[in-house]
C-alpha cells in the first residue's frame, strides 16, 4: 500500500489538518470502503461525529482467531477474569503495537510510532483483558492510523483488518501463553531464545514475537539485526529476505521430486542453509547468532508456506522447506551459470544440484586459513573466532604460527582491543579505535615511505660485512639485546659483545658469556647493567648449533630477528608500534609456554592482532600505489614516522602539539635520519656525533677488509625525491591528534614524579626552584565573593609550568586557606551543581572542613582538602572553569603536603589518580544502601551498569610508571578477573585495612608474607621454606 505522499507529518501532525485525507486521485471500490474514517488527536481522545461501530463483516474478524487451533472467541471471558498484566507484558504489548505501526506504514518507521506507543499500549491492553479484542485491535489501529498520517481512507480496508487480525493473535498469545518470555532480550544468543527443542507450533509461536529482531547497539554497530545477514537493519531489508526465501521455496517445487532424496543433506548443509537467506558464506560457516537467527526466520518460513497452502501442502517442516529454498538456490545457480548444460531445462538443473556424486562442500571447524597456509584449531578456538566478524576479517593475515598459539580467552582479549577497551586512552574514544583503521595505517606508512628497506638494507649490510652462518649469528645476538634501548645503543652494545666475544675464542660456557656481555654493554655496574630481558636470548644466539634455525624468547625479539635476515611477512611490534596503535606499553609483552623443549614467550593477543592488521594495510598500499608492500616494509615505515613525529614534539624549545607539526611540518627529512643498521654500520648516518663508532669497533674485531668493501656507499634514504611532503597526505593531522593524547599520556605522568619530588630547607619549608613547588605567605581574596583570606601559595616554576603547559596541564597557583571551611564548603556545593556526575564527590559539612588542611584556586573553582590521617578528599574541578587537567596536578601538591591515600567510584577518576602516582589497594562493590545521595544509575551506566565498586587507593612513593597508568571503569566486570578479584574485599574495615598495609608497605612483600603464613597454616603451622624440594614443589603447587 503507498502512502498519502503529501502529507508532511513534521509540518501537519499537530495542524488541525486532516491526517489521512486521501488524495483527489484516489477512488477505492465500493466494497472495500471502510466506515472508520475516524482521527484522534494527540492525547489519544476520539474525535467527535465519528462512527466507530463494528459491521457484521468485521466482526467477523474477531471470531477467526486461532492460536494452536484454540478459538479465542467462547473462552474470552474465562481468560479475561485471569487476566493480568505484568510489566514484561506491557512491555511486549508496547513492541507488538509499535509493530503494527511498521506493517501498516513501514515508510514511517519506529520514531512516530513510538510516539503513541503507551498509550496506545494501554488501552488495548484494557480491551484485551476484557475479553473486547477487536475492540483493542480497532483502538489501536484507529490511534496509528491518525498518529502516523500516511493511510487513505480506502487503504485502513485494504489494510487495517489483516494487519489487525494479526495484532490479536499477537497480544492472544503475549497474555495467554506462559511458555512466551515476556521480557526485551538484549542478546539473540539468550537460552530463553533457542527453538530448537520445542514443538514446531511453540516455535512458530514463539518466532512470531519477533524477540529475536535484536538490533545490536554496541560501541561502533550499525544497528544490524544481530545474526542477519550482513548490514541488514531495517524492517524493509527484512522483509526482502523473507520475501526472497519465499521466492527460493516456491521455485524449488520444480524438483522437489529429487530433493526428497537429499533431504536431510541439503538441510543440514550449513553452506546451502545460509546461502538461501542471504549470506555471503565462506569458510567460517554460520555463526552461534547467525544459527539462532535462522532457526526463528526458518520457523516464520514454515508458517507463511502453510498458509498459503505451497504445493498444496499445510504440513511443511523446516527440515523439507530449508531443504527445498537450498535447492532452489543452489538449482538455479547451476542453471543461470551455464543454462545450455542442463537443456534450458532447471528440473535438470535440480537434479543436478541433488546429484550425489557432486559432494556438498562443507564447513570444517576445526581448520582456519591463515596468511601463509592453514592451522588446526580446537573447535573452542574456531567458534570464537567465528563469532567475531571484524576478528573473523583479521584472521586471513595472521600465520599459522599466530593462529596455533590463540587459546579461547586470547579472542575476548582481541576483542576488546578492537572495542578500544584495552587502549592506553580512553577506552570510549572513536580516536582510539581508528588505530586497527588500514586506511589511517596506509596513510602513516606513506608518510614513513622515506624509510621503506629500512630491514632490507641493515640485512644486505649485516651479510656483507659477517657472512651469511656469522651474519645469522649477529644478528641473532642483535635482536637478543633489542629489548628496552634505542636503536643506536642496540647496535652499540652488540659489536661491543660480539668483538669481546670474538677474541675470547668464541665461548659456549654460560657463565663466561655473562662475563662478557656484562663487560661489553654500556653502563658502569657491570653484570648488574645487563638487563634480564637480554640474558637467556643471548645465550640461546651465541650457543646454537645452527644460528639461522635459533628461536628466541619474546615475540617482538623473535620477529625482529626474522625480519633482519629476509623474512618480511613477520612484523616486529615494539614501544613504538605500541604507540602507533594506542595500546599500553606492556600489550606486546608475552606469556610463556614450552616450544621444543625450551619455556619461550610468545606473542600476545594484541601482538597477534597488530601484525594482522599491518598484513592487510600491505595488501591495502599495493593496491592503492601500484608497488610491492610486504608486512614488514609497513611496519617500518609506521614505525619510522610515529618515532621522528614523536621526537620533534619532544624537542627543545618545540610548544606545539604533535598535530599541529603534522599539519604544518613535512617531517621527511626528519623520518629519513631515524636510525637503521645500514646507515650506523655503513658509516653514512647523518644524526650521530661520531658516524665511525661502529665501524671501528668491527675494525677492532677484525673486520677491516669487509668494512672496506662497504665502500663510501650512499645513505639510501636521503634520496627523498619522489615522496609527496607528509604535510600533504590528508588525514594526518587526525591520526596525529591521536598520537599526542599518547604523548601526553606518556609525559604527563613524569611531569608529575618531577613535581612532588620536593626539596626541603632544615625548617621543613621548600626550596625555592629545582622544579618543585615554591611557597609563599599572603593574604589575598578568593572565590567570587572576594572574601580575604591568610593562605600560603604554592606554584611550579615557570619551567616547568612551560612543559605542563605543552602537555595540556593547567598549574593555576593554589592557595592553603587559612579558617576557610565555609568558603570551601561554598565552592564545592557550587562546582557540584555544574556536574552532572556530582554524586559521586562527597561533601563534607562547614564543621568537618575546619578540622581539615584546605586548598583552593584563586577563583574558587577547583579544590582539594586533607585529613589529618592523609586522606585526600573532596577533590573538585568546576566544569566552568579554566583548570584543564587540575585533579593530578592537584594531587601532585596534595603529597607534598601529607596526603598519602584517597578513594573514589571506579569511574574516570582512578585513571586521574593514577597519573599522580596512586595505586589501587583494594575494592568493595556496590551495595545500593550505601549510594550516595542523588545518585542516578543511568547517569553512571556506562560504570558496570550505574555500580561501580568503591576503589581505595594509596600513594606510590616510587612514583609513576605508565604501566600503572589506570584505564576507566569498564561496563561491566569481569567475574573472571584475577586483579579485580584479589583486591575485593568484604567490607569497608577490610579495605581500609588493606589500603593501610599498602601505605606501610608499598613494595608489596606483606602480599608474600601472607600467602606463605596461609600456606603454612594449611599445612599444620610448618613453613613451606622447611620442606624439601620436592614436598615444596607438591604443596606449593597445591596452596598456589
Amino acid at each position: 500500500m503507498e502512502p498519502n505522499n503529501q502529507f508532511d507529518p513534521e509540518k501537519d501532525l499537530y495542524s488541525g489538518k486532516q491526517a489521512f485525507a486521501p488524495p483527489t486521485n484516489f477512488n477505492p471500490p465500493e466494497d472495500q470502503v471502510s466506515d472508520m474514517a475516524t482521527t484522534t488527536n494527540p492525547s489519544g481522545e476520539v474525535n467527535p461525529g465519528v462512527d466507530w461501530s463494528v459491521s457484521p463483516e468485521q466482526e467477523d474478524y474477531s471470531r477467526v482467531y486461532k492460536v494452536g487451533g484454540q478459538d479465542i472467541g467462547p473462552q474470552s471471558e474465562d481468560i479475561a477474569d485471569s487476566w493480568s498484566v505484568s510489566p514484561e507484558q506491557q512491555e511486549a504489548i508496547d513492541e507488538l503495537v509499535v509493530q503494527l505501526a511498521w506493517d501498516m506504514t513501514p515508510g514511517i518507521g519506529e520514531v512516530r510510532a513510538g510516539m503513541y506507543a503507551d498509550k496506545a499500549a494501554q488501552r488495548a491492553a484494557e480491551a484485551f483483558k476484557n475479553g473486547e479484542y477487536w475492540k483493542g485491535a480497532g483502538h489501536t489501529a484507529e490511534h496509528y492510523t491518525e498518529m502516523l498520517g500516511a493511510i487513505p481512507i480506502g487503504g485502513i480496508a485494504l489494510g487495517v483488518f489483516p494487519k489487525a487480525k494479526r495484532f490479536g493473535k499477537g497480544m492472544y498469545r503475549i497474555l495467554s501463553s506462559p511458555q512466551i518470555p515476556m521480557k526485551k532480550f538484549k542478546k539473540i544468543t539468550d537460552p530463553e531464545l533457542n527453538i530448537r527443542e520445542k514443538s514446531l507450533p511453540d516455535a512458530i509461536d514463539m518466532a512470531k514475537t519477533e524477540r529475536h529482531i535484536i538490533p545490536d547497539t554496541s560501541k561502533g554497530a550499525d544497528g544490524h539485526f544481530q545474526g542477519s545477514p550482513k548490514d541488514m537493519n531495517t524492517r524493509m531489508e527484512l522483509q526482502e529476505m523473507r520475501d526472497q526465501f519465499d521466492y527460493l521455496a516456491d521455485d524449488g517445487l520444480v524438483g522437489w521430486d529429487w530433493g526428497m532424496k537429499a533431504q536431510d543433506d541439503i538441510a543440514t548443509n550449513e553452506i546451502l542453509r545460509g546461502q538461501s537467506f542471504g549470506y555471503k558464506m565462506d569458510s567460517w560457516g554460520l555463526t552461534p547468532q547467525e544459527q539462532r537467527f535462522l532457526d526463528h526466520e526458518t520457523a516464520l518460513a514454515v508458517d507463511r508456506a502453510n498458509a498459503r497452502k505451497l504445493g498444496g501442502r499445510s504440513d511443511w517442516t523446516p527440515p523439507e522447506l530449508q531443504a527445498m529454498a537450498s535447492l532452489s538456490s543452489k538449482g538455479r545457480g547451476l542453471f543461470d551459470k551455464n543454462p545450455e548444460k542442463y537443456g534450458n531445462d532447471l528440473q535438470e538443473a535440480m537434479k543436478a544440484a541433488v546429484d550425489p556424486s557432486s559432494a556438498l562442500r562443507s564447513i570444517k571447524r576445526d581448520v582456519v586459513k591463515g596468511w601463509g597456509g592453514s592451522q588446526k584449531v580446537s573447535e573452542k578456538v574456531f567458534d570464537k573466532l567465528q563469532a567475531n566478524r571484524e576478528i573473523r576479517e583479521l584472521v586471513k593475515f595472521m600465520t599459522p604460527e599466530e593462529i596455533a598459539q590463540i587459546r579461547p580467552d586470547n579472542v575476548e582479549v582481541m576483542a576488546e582491543t578492537l572495542k578500544g577497551r584495552r587502549h592506553a586512552l580512553d577506552p570510549n574514544s572513536q580516536e582510539i579505535m581508528d588505530g586497527f583503521d588500514t586506511g589511517e595505517l596506509s596513510k602513516m606508512a606513506l608518510a614513513g615511505r622515506v624509510k621503506k628497506g629500512w630491514y632490507k638494507e641493515s640485512f644486505g649490510t649485516i651479510n656483507k660485512i659477517f657472512g651469511d652462518e656469522d651474519g645469522a649469528r649477529f644478528t641473532s645476538l642483535l635482536a637478543a639485546l633489542s629489548p628496552q634501548t634505542s636503536v643506536e645503543g642496540n647496535l652499540l652494545n652488540t659489536v661491543s659483545v660480539w668483538k669481546n666475544w670474538k677474541k675470547a675464542g668464541r665461548p659456549k660456557d654460560p657463565d663466561a658469556i655473562n662475563k662478557i656481555i656484562g663487560e661489553s654493554v654500556t653502563g658502569d655496574k657491570g653484570d648488574a647493567s645487563v638487563l634480564n630481558a637480554w640474558r637467556g636470548n643471548a645465550l640461546r644466539a651465541l650457543t646454537a648449533e645452527d644460528p639461522r634455525k635459533v628461536q628466541l624468547s619474546g615475540g617482538k625479539v623473535q620477529s625482529f630477528y626474522k625480519n633482519l635476515v629476509g623474512e618480511y611477512d613477520e612484523v616486529t611490534n615494539d614501544t613504538w608500534m605500541g604507540r602507533a596503535f594506542g595500546l599500553f606499553q606492556d600489550a606486546f609483552g608475552g606469556t610463556k609456554r614450552k616450544i621444543k623443549g625450551d619455556k619461550l614467550e610468545i606473542k600476545t593477543p594484541e601482538y597477534i592482532l597488530s601484525s594482522a592488521s599491518l598484513r592487510k594495510t600491505a595488501k591495502r598500499l599495493k593496491g592503492m600505489t601500484g608497488e610491492e608492500w610486504t608486512p614488514a616494509e609497513v611496519q617500518e615505515t609506521i614505525w619510522s614516522f610515529t618515532k621522528a613525529l614523536y621526537e620533534r614534539g619532544g624537542a627543545k624549545g618545540e610548544t606545539r602539539a604533535l598535530n599541529q607539526i603534522a599539519k604544518q611540518d613535512d617531517l621527511t627529512k626528519d623520518i629519513a635520519d631515524v636510525p637503521d643498521f645500514a646507515t650506523l654500520l655503513g658509516g653514512t648516518a647523518t644524526n650521530i656525533a661520531d658516524p665511525n663508532l661502529y665501524k671501528n669497533i668491527l675494525l677492532d674485531a677484525g673486520y677491516g677488509k669487509e668494512i672496506a668493501g662497504l665502500g663510501s656507499q650512499p645513505n639510501v634514504f636521503q634520496a627523498t625525491q619522489g615522496n609527496a611532503p607528509t604535510n600533504t597526505i590528508r588525514g594526518l593531522g587526525k591520526i596525529a591528534k591521536r598520537l599526542e593524547a599518547q604523548y601526553k599520556l606518556e609525559n604527563i605522568p613524569l611531569e608529575f614524579n618531577k613535581a612532588r619530588k620536593a626539596e626541603t630547607n632544615a625548617d621543613g619549608s621548600l626550596i625555592d626552584g629545582g622544579g618543585s613547588f615554591t611557597r609563599r605567605s599572603k593574604r589575598l581574596a578568593l572565590g567570587d565573593l572576594g572574601n580575604k583570606y591568610q593562605a600560603d601559595e604554592f606554584s611550579l616554576s615557570p619551567t616547568q609550568q612551560q612543559r605542563f603547559k605543552r602537555l595540556g596541564v593547567s598549574t593555576p597557583k593554589i592557595y592553603e586557606v587559612q579558617g576557610g571551611a565555609d568558603e570551601f564548603h561554598r565552592a564545592i556545593s557550587n562546582s557540584k551543581k555544574e556536574n552532572r556526575y556530582a554524586a559521586a564527590v562527597y561533601v563534607y559539612d562547614p564543621q568537618e572542613y575546619a578540622g581539615m588542611k584546605l586548598f583552593l584556586t584563586k577563583d574558587g573553582k577547583a579544590g582539594f582538602a586533607i585529613k589529618d590521617d592523609g586522606d585526600i578528599v573532596s577533590v573538585f574541578n568546576t566544569k566552568s572553569s579554566k583548570h584543564k587537567s587540575f585533579a593530578p596536578y592537584a594531587l601532585s601538591l596534595a603529597v607534598n603536603k601529607g596526603g598519602i591515600k584517597l578513594d573514589a567510584y571506579d569511574s574516570i577518576l582512578p585513571k586521574i589518580y593514577s597519573q599522580a602516582g596512586f595505586k589501587i589497594s583494594s575494592r568493595n562493590k556496590w551495595v545500593d544502601e550505601y549510594a550516595p545521595e542523588g545518585w542516578d544509575k543511568e547517569t553512571f551506566r556506562e560504570y558496570n551498569g550505574g555500580e561501580p565498586d568503591v576503589v581505595y587507593m594509596h600513594y606510590n612513593p616510587e612514583g609513576v610508571k605508565l604501566k600503572d597508568v589506570l584505564s576507566k571503569g569498564p561496563e561491566v566486570y569481569d567475574p573472571k578477573n584475577r586483579t579485580r578479584n584479589s583486591q575485593l574485599k568484604k567490607d569497608y574495615d577490610k579495605a581500609v585495612e588493606e589500603q593501610n598495609n599498602w601505605i606501610k608497605d608499598p613494595s608489596g612483600e606483606f602480599i608474600k608474607a601472607r600467602k606463605e603464613q596461609e600456606k603454612a597454616d594449611a599445612l599444620g603451622g610448618i613453613p613451606l621454606s622447611l620442606l624439601g624440594d620436592d614436598q615444596q614443589s607438591k604443596y606449593g603447587g597445591l596452596l598456589a
